[in-house]
């Protein structure tokens, strides 16, 4: 029985013997410096020595990890509790509340939590009242520092791509790369990119870094949508009057902000659904362009299109008659006045609210002649002659396309060209057949009679 006795005894040696008690092995918090405001600093509740306690009443204790961690559990030594409620905060690395744990009893206590990226745990009193305070002989903190995480994440869309870069993480022997929650690819380096994508589909993009001793949580989450291929507007004219210019164009990928251009100046007009009108003169040649931006923000541009306006046509109609030929016309918008012609030649002018006129015998007109075609032009206010539409005046087709008309303007050039000159020589000539043909004429008759 002597050998009860010795381990009696030593039980009791080692019981009475004073040693140093670590309450809390494996705690992150164990000696760890926590600020009190007011109050300074203390280590009380991190010293493993139950004797040294902390109060907190009107005061705050905050401890700060040196990087983030995940927390798995608590636990705390309370010795003394009045009414106050005694709580703890856990905060982000931005100093975001994360969660908060109230409730606390008396002893030792442990809680498990799930608390992820915490870096700041403030221990404080809801209540301040006089004498409502909470002793504390230890506390703690459980769980692991989180591995580094790759930062700066940056994810830039492009053609069925995108561009996947974030910056380096030390000691990191590669990155896994994650796609809509998925593992997709581990990678080597901080630069990737993903091809053959859906155009316009949201993927969620997030990355972890990986190290000897394990894989570290995820990076911020990105999300992204790959650009669809260029298509470039396609314009077209659909429309052309001697005042105006009609165009239209296709809208690749939702393009917006258009802007035409005319002979590289912004055009001035009507703008439509994919569509302009603009406002021209007459006789003139134009080169338009448009511009614009797809809804990825790319900078697109029609091809050039040419278009000359033609000058304005005034219809016109036409009566002959014994005396006179009367000549009415239609309306032209923009008109000044009228100006009358017979056959190419200038009769008359009028004023814009006039569309009839009498040409006489007088201003040249030949009742029953081959041709009669009479014109009204409009004149526009910068100076412009229109043309005529006549189809009432009679056409005389002298073949290949020539009129009586063509073949009086020919006639009167040559002699305008000549002057004189011709009708001398056109005098003598006929003068020398009128001899000739006299001449055979009295010869015949001599002959018949002889």
């Amino acid at each position: 029985m002597w050998f009860k006795s010795i381990f009696a005894f030593i039980a009791v040696f080692l019981f009475l013997m004073p040693h140093e008690v670590n309450a809390y092995p494996g705690g992150l918090l164990n000696g760890m410096e926590a600020v009190v405001v007011p109050g300074g600093t203390t280590k009380n509740l991190t010293d493993g020595n139950d004797s040294t306690k902390q109060s907190i009443y009107k005061n705050s204790v905050t401890f700060t990890l040196p990087k983030t961690a995940d927390l798995t559990r608590i636990r705390a030594n309370v010795t003394y509790r009045m009414n106050g409620t005694f709580r703890v905060g856990f905060y982000s690395d931005s100093g975001v509340l994360i969660a908060q744990k109230s409730g606390f009893g008396i002893g030792t206590l442990d809680y498990p939590v799930d608390f992820k990226s915490v870096r700041k745990i403030v221990l404080d009193a809801a209540l301040g009242g006089d004498g409502w305070n909470t002793d504390l002989a230890e506390f703690d903190v459980f769980g692991s520092y989180q591995l580094p995480r790759p930062d700066n994440l940056q994810v830039v869309p492009d053609i069925k791509s995108l561009k996947i870069t974030f910056n380096e993480v030390p000691k990191a022997t590669g990155y896994l790369l994650y796609v809509d929650g998925q593992k997709f690819r581990e990678l080597t380096t901080n630069e990737y990119i993903m091809t053959d994508l859906i155009p316009d589909k949201v993927y969620s993009i997030k990355l972890t870094s990986v190290f000897p001793d394990g894989e570290s949580g995820f990076s911020k989450e990105v999300q992204a949508a790959p650009y669809a291929e260029v298509i470039n507007p396609v314009l077209k004219v659909t429309s052309t009057a001697w005042n105006s210019v009609g165009l239209a164009w296709t809208k690749p990928n939702g393009s917006s902000r258009e802007v035409v251009y005319q002979d590289g100046t912004v055009a001035e007009g009507n703008f439509g659904n994919g569509s302009f009108v603009f406002k021209a003169k007459p006789d003139k040649k134009y080169k338009f362009v448009v511009t614009m931006y797809d809804k990825y923000g790319r900078f697109l541009s029609t091809n050039a299109v040419n278009v000359t306006t033609p000058l304005p046509v005034t219809d016109t109609a036409q009566e002959e008659g014994p005396d006179f030929l009367l000549v009415n016309w239609q309306k032209t918008e923009g008109a000044t006045g009228y100006r009358i012609y017979l056959n190419g030649r200038l009769i008359g002018s009028v004023g814009p609210s006039i569309f009839e006129y009498k040409i006489t015998r007088a201003m040249g007109y030949i009742p029953g002649a081959i041709a009669n075609k009479a014109e009204a032009r409009a004149i526009l206010a910068d100076g412009t002659e229109g043309n005529s539409n006549n189809p009432t005046a009679p056409v005389l087709d002298l073949g290949g396309g020539f009129g009586v008309l063509d073949a009086v303007k020919a006639g009167l050039e040559f002699v305008k060209l000549f002057n004189g000159w011709v009708l001398v020589s056109l005098a003598i000539v006929l003068a020398n057949m009128v001899i000739a043909f006299m001449y055979l004429i009295n010869k015949k008759t001599k002959k018949q009679g002889g």
